[in-house]
């Protein structure tokens, strides 16, 4: 029984680590789609996730996770932009107000 529930125990924490990566793939390439749409530069090419939450979308219950990437227009000042996704889709993109 306990090995029953060890194997488990593995298998959902190998579940949340890939769906994790996967769902950061997918913001990290929203990010750097949203970006080249409004003319501004992706900085290190890096997005992280900083917030991880249950939600109840359409009754069910589901993993939505918030991401950050940071841009900047000029290369003196750093902008923050986050990228909202439940399960592997992306919901929503907000990014700072900047100046051109």
């Amino acid at each position: 029984m306990r090995k029953i529930i060890l194997l488990l125990l593995i298998g959902a924490a190998f579940w949340f680590w890939w769906t994790s990566m996967r769902a950061r793939q997918n913001a990290y390439a929203q990010a750097r789609r949203s970006c080249q749409q409004f003319g501004v530069r992706l900085i290190d090419d890096t997005v992280e996730r900083i917030s991880l939450k249950f939600i109840r979308e359409r009754g069910q219950l589901r993993l939505a996770r918030l991401y950050q990437f940071q841009f900047f227009t000029t290369g003196e000042q750093r902008y923050n932009g986050y990228v909202t996704m439940v399960g592997h889709h992306v919901v929503d993109v907000k990014m700072d107000p900047y100046t051109v």
